[in-house]
């Protein structure tokens, strides 16, 4: 296929289906297109929707040939060629996003993302200042913080990752900044409350939202009956679920979040949320209906990180808890932490303006 871009989406299609594919019937032959998805609307992504649509009865075979076979593994396709380093250093030099289509082949559209380019950059810069933390700061009385967490379905290594996001929330601008963030996969049910628990601890105890779902139920009673974690549950229904990214997508759109870029680490960080969020869409299922997923993309983080917000709706004060004995410093990767309120309850409240 041609990459001069001297024909458009629309006319490549065209000939494919109203000059080449008639010859196949005539014929009884086969066609093969060869390349890599650059757009939602040229030929690889209208195949691949075709195929979504119709199943099994459409005549069109999809083959990937991704660079990295296993991200786990560190399995490339071509090991023989490249080193693991050499991709490494490919999709930091290109950004993860270009990465994902150009290496991996991933189907997405910037254009269809819930969270645009543009409310990404607002809250980019307005962190420009700003790092995340490894644990509680003072950032004033009018701060606290909330954190979202959003539980893998197994402690399998293929499984998906258990994330915890804390936001440091601003009762009297509405500002959320993110100060933290840990994301892990392959861990049992009792190690993540630990780490979770130590969590916790290193931020003076905020209140955690945690998605209630599967194994949910499991780590909460387990952080509330071993450690005492101030935990609130969040059962996640199709209907809970949209209403909780919308809020989040409305946050954004309305400049209230602050993504942390003051310096490497926490770039790094914001880079892998961003990756998700722009690749977070609604899609439509074979029968129709519309869904939120992640095209060819966890979204763990956005979920974590909506839960944090979510949180902001039900916010209290911290409570006692009880010490964590298993805190080394290490038992997580950092890369965040913001602000606290040492002011009681009803103040937070008359602050928040829900006691007028």
């Amino acid at each position: 296929m041609r990459d001069d871009n001297k024909l458009t989406d629309q006319q490549v299609e065209d000939y494919i289906d109203m000059k080449l594919d008639p010859m196949l019937l005539n014929r009884n032959g086969q066609m093969v297109v060869a390349g890599t998805p650059k757009r939602n609307s040229d030929i690889f992504s209208t195949i691949n929707q075709r195929i979504k649509e119709e199943g099994e009865l459409c005549p069109w075979k999809l083959y990937r040939y991704p660079a990295i076979l296993d991200y786990d593994k560190k399995e490339l396709l071509m090991p023989d060629r490249f080193t693991w380093a050499h991709i490494m250093n490919k999709r930091l030099s290109m950004g993860a996003l270009k990465f994902a289509r150009e290496y991996q082949l991933e189907f997405f559209s910037r254009d269809k993302s819930l969270f645009t380019e543009d409310v990404i950059k607002i809250a980019k810069e307005r962190g420009k200042d700003v790092t995340l933390l490894n644990k509680f700061e003072n950032l004033g009385s009018q701060w606290s913080y909330l954190a979202g967490v959003d539980v893998a379905r197994s402690g399998a290594a293929s499984a998906d990752y258990t994330v915890v996001m804390i936001l440091a929330f601003n009762s009297v601008t509405n500002d959320r900044r993110l100060v933290f963030v840990w994301r892990e996969k392959g861990l049992k049910i009792t190690e993540q409350a630990r780490i979770i628990a130590g969590i916790s601890k290193k931020f003076e105890h905020p209140l955690f939202l945690v998605e209630k779902n599967n194994v949910g139920q499991d780590i909460i009673d387990e952080l509330i009956d071993k450690y005492n974690v101030n935990v609130e549950s969040f059962t996640t229904t199709h209907t809970s679920k949209d209403e909780m990214i919308r809020f989040l997508v409305t946050t954004f759109e309305y400049e209230k979040i602050i993504l942390p870029t003051g310096n490497h680490s926490s770039r790094r960080v914001v880079e892998e949320l961003e990756y998700e969020l722009q690749k977070f869409s609604v899609t439509k299922t074979p029968k129709g209906n519309e869904k939120m997923e992640g095209v060819g993309a966890h979204d763990d983080q956005i979920i974590a990180i909506g839960l944090a917000n979510k949180a902001t709706q039900m916010f209290g004060a911290p409570f006692a808890v009880t010490d964590f004995d298993g805190d080394s410093g290490d038992e997580y990767s950092s890369v965040v932490s913001a602000s606290g309120s040492h002011e009681t309850d009803l103040v937070k409240k008359i602050m928040m303006g829900i006691i007028k």
